[in-house]
């Protein structure tokens, strides 16, 4: 199987493809790099998404040579789709891996969306919730869709630390709620340490207990994460998978997470048994949950622990890769 490949970064070797052992498929990319979403409202459309667009068109132009076409997210796929509808060009099949539709990313219009989506043969979602979302609201089939948590790449780690850090750590920007964060964590012992972007925090009363970075090197990022007490993902909508990349490296660092519950991370921890999930924007329920995490610290590691388990046995990046690329020679041969 040849397949082109369109992603929002620079791609090494075969992506997927080198972590399925013996795959044999060809991969060629096409890409977009640095990419900085800065654009407000319609500036987006001629900034951001402008080589989007470009990438669509580029790929418009070279999808006859592949027997598969697959992006990394909608608004890598979405553009090539609406070209391929508005040109009448069905082949070869068009599959958009971890469809998030963050508003409606075409011109800010839902018709227009719906019109590309007549193009895209397949999507995958990371839950179940947004696959009926997706459908609803775009009249695309259920049967076009499955559910598949990722591939995130995740830093590698060993066992948990024996000893960890004191602090709270949280991290991101696509609709994090660190307002309800800073509520929940106001008055706490226990420092707490955030990287977000400035724009995350704007305005919003930040108590003495909480220091705000900004865009950390990674590997100081990471070892955050290994040697943090509790990782805490706050979230504002329940609806968009958003925050899942940070999740699943807290897990596979076996560490306890306290997340907000969303269509995704309600498919990803069990709470009591692999973390703790708490309502949208509830501070009070936020706060009970970290500070039993400090209070129990017997069960908060047990929770670190299964969340480890469970990334390596379903979330790991080869096991999800692996069902991607299964998935997409169903789609080949069908």
């Amino acid at each position: 199987m040849k397949i082109l490949c369109l992603v929002s970064w620079e791609p090494k070797g075969r992506w997927l493809l080198d972590y399925v052992p013996g795959n044999q498929d060809e991969i060629d990319f096409l890409y977009v790099a640095n990419l900085q979403d800065r654009y407000p409202g319609y500036g987006k459309v001629l900034g951001y998404y402008q080589r989007f667009w470009a990438l669509g068109y580029q790929a418009l132009r070279k999808m006859g040579n592949y027997d598969l076409v697959i992006t990394w997210e909608a608004n890598t796929g979405l553009p090539i789709a609406f070209l391929r509808t508005l040109t009448q060009r069905r082949t070869p099949p068009l599959v958009i891996l971890n469809f998030v539709l963050k508003g409606k990313p075409i011109l800010d219009n839902l018709w227009l969306t719906r019109y590309a989506m007549r193009s895209v043969d397949h999507i995958t979602c990371v839950s179940h919730r947004e696959i009926e979302e997706y459908c609803r609201v775009l009249n695309y089939p259920t049967a076009r869709c499955t559910r598949i948590q990722g591939p995130w790449h995740a830093y590698s780690f060993s066992e948990p630390p024996e000893v960890s850090g004191d602090y709270i750590f949280s991290a991101g920007r696509s609709h994090r709620d660190y307002g309800t964060l800073f509520k929940a964590v106001d008055g706490l012992q226990a420092p707490v340490i955030v990287n977000a972007r400035d724009f995350n925090v704007r305005g919003l009363d930040r108590p003495a207990n909480v220091t705000v970075n900004s865009l950390l090197p990674y590997p100081q990022f990471i070892s955050l994460i290994q040697m943090a007490q509790i990782i805490v993902l706050p979230l504002h909508t329940a609806r968009h998978a958003s925050g899942e990349t940070f999740l699943i490296q807290a897990m596979a660092a076996g560490k306890p997470v306290v997340a907000t519950r969303t269509y995704s991370t309600a498919e990803i921890i069990e709470h009591g048994k692999n973390g703790m999930l708490v309502p949208p924007g509830d501070a009070q329920a936020m706060r009970s949950a970290l500070t039993y995490c400090i209070e129990h610290p017997e069960h908060a590691r047990e929770m670190g622990k299964q969340a480890q388990q469970d990334y390596r046995a379903r979330w790991s990046f080869a096991v999800t890769a692996s069902q991607v690329v299964d998935l997409l020679h169903q789609l080949a041969a069908a």
